[in-house]
């Protein structure tokens, strides 16, 4: 206990800041709640959605997996528009954790958490476009990266962390598939070891351990899909339209230009690289571990820079071997150390905690421009708690604050309707069996009035009775339904 009390709770002490300093200068924080990202606010949405009865999938649109929109309802429950930021901080604090336990395969503490700390760099540079995925996918990614390292370089195991393992599995398959690398390539080496070794009876155990975790969450989800009956819709949506979505917006050869110029992620592979032969074993299966994880974004995202949180887990022991390497030039070592932190870790986390004092100063008050104000309040002043209304665009936030459910099955349609062309289509249905009070059109190119939204609202008579002025006129616009 004594050994804890001195040389640990420092660290535990730093994690913690770290994560409130991340949370701080977010969208999301408590003191301070903003205009979160389009993805973040239709998260929120769908957990708002289900705290008011709905159902993700049938009630309410959106393509990513159903644990993410559970965490989002339970953020829901507690605050509509921050409570989310709980669990971000609790998600965050794990990852670190574990980012932190990683590098000490290597490091001592105080040289583990400075590895940790050029992991985050990444984290730092990218979760401005938080998408409430990645940071909640980092918590299962490193706990199964710290499994699958202790038991390849020290030999360490046993069926629980098998079982938490596939259970991590399990929710990563149950918030977004393609972020599956770590499993991807930790599972296949170990099987064809156990395989070339004839260890069969540990191969069955480990399978089976796997195999009952990654069940055991994914089955409880699956059960519930189907009561609610809403399963063959979550199939479709997060399985067949996300297909569709993934083949409409990506670009492989421009997302492989552009995930390499993360440089903390390319320098670290390269020292990877050249560290495979003092550690033939564990360094090279650690490569081919990075250039999936690449590959896996490259070839299956688009760039939107959130995608790259991923990679902070894969950085962190690529940092904790160079500075390994350098254990006996103590010199060196040392001199790198304190350039990184005084030219790179040290300006980045100040520039993150900058906004914190002003959120706090203004606590109570939100982070929302006075356009999005304006609308939200004539939303609240012409319609009644239970109304539904419909924003046309990507601009969920509407919803969460002005206090509101949408109509439809679709809260947004942009950039979804390019993908398939029944959305739109499905959409003005709804809006004619509907007939919600007020429609909100975004502007901006993602919801101006124009096309089938125009024709709609010219035949079903309703009226404009807010437009906020853009120099471009094409500024948001508010339309309430005739009498």
């Amino acid at each position: 206990m004594k050994r804890f009390k001195d040389t640990d709770i420092w660290v535990f002490f730093i994690l913690g800041i770290m994560g409130l300093i991340i949370l701080g200068h977010g969208e999301t924080f408590f003191a301070c709640p903003g205009d979160t990202s389009y993805d973040t606010a239709v998260f929120q949405t769908v957990g708002y959605m289900m705290k008011r009865g709905y159902l993700p999938y049938v009630d309410t649109f959106d393509h990513k997996g159903p644990l993410l929109y559970l965490i989002h309802y339970l953020g829901s429950l507690i605050n509509t528009h921050s409570g989310v930021a709980v669990f971000q901080l609790l998600f965050y604090y794990i990852s670190f954790f574990f980012g932190y336990k990683i590098a000490r395969f290597k490091l001592s503490r105080a040289e583990s958490v400075f590895a940790l700390l050029v992991g985050c760099m990444i984290l730092l540079n990218n979760h401005k476009e938080v998408a409430d995925v990645e940071e909640f996918s980092l918590c299962f990614i490193c706990v199964s990266l710290y499994i699958f390292l202790d038991y390849i370089i020290n030999g360490k195991t046993t069926y629980k962390r098998i079982f938490i393992s596939g259970l991590c599995c399990g929710a990563i398959f149950l918030i977004k598939m393609n972020q599956a690398s770590v499993w991807l390539v930790f599972c296949i080496f170990i099987f064809v070891e156990l395989l070339k070794n004839k260890d069969y009876k540990k191969l069955r155990q480990f399978s089976g351990m796997f195999v009952a975790g990654f069940v055991s969450i994914v089955l409880v989800f699956a059960v519930w899909l189907f009561c609610k009956g809403c399963l063959s819709a979550a199939i479709y949506d997060y399985i067949i339209f996300n297909f569709k979505y993934i083949n409409a917006r990506r670009n492989i050869l421009t997302g492989m230009e552009y995930w390499l110029t993360y440089e903390y992620y390319l320098l670290a592979l390269v020292a990877m690289v050249f560290l495979i032969p003092k550690d033939k074993r564990v360094n090279g299966i650690y490569a081919a571990y990075m250039i999936v994880s690449y590959c896996l974004i490259a070839f299956l995202e688009d760039t939107s820079c959130h995608h790259g949180l991923i990679l902070v887990p894969v950085v962190i022991y690529p940092v904790a071997c160079i500075l390994d390497s350098l254990k006996d030039q103590m010199v060196i070592k040392k001199l790198v150390i304190v350039f990184v932190l005084a030219y790179m870790i040290i300006p980045a986390w100040f520039r993150e905690f900058k906004p914190i004092p002003y959120k706090l100063v203004n606590s109570g008050s939100n982070g929302l421009s006075d356009e999005l104000n304006d609308i939200c309040r004539i939303v609240r002043e012409n319609t009644d708690y239970d109304d539904r209304i419909s924003v046309y665009g990507n601009w969920d936030v509407v919803y969460l604050f002005s206090d509101r459910a949408h109509a439809t099955k679709y809260s947004f349609q942009n950039p979804i309707k390019s993908c398939d062309d029944k959305i739109m289509g499905e959409y003005i249905q709804g809006l004619e069996n509907e007939h919600p009070k007020i429609i909100v059109l975004q502007g901006d190119g993602w919801g101006n009035y124009d096309g089938e939204i125009k024709e709609f609202l010219d035949t079903q008579n309703y009226e404009l009775i807010y437009q906020a002025y853009r120099e471009n006129g094409d500024g948001p616009m508010v339309f309430m339904a005739g009498h």
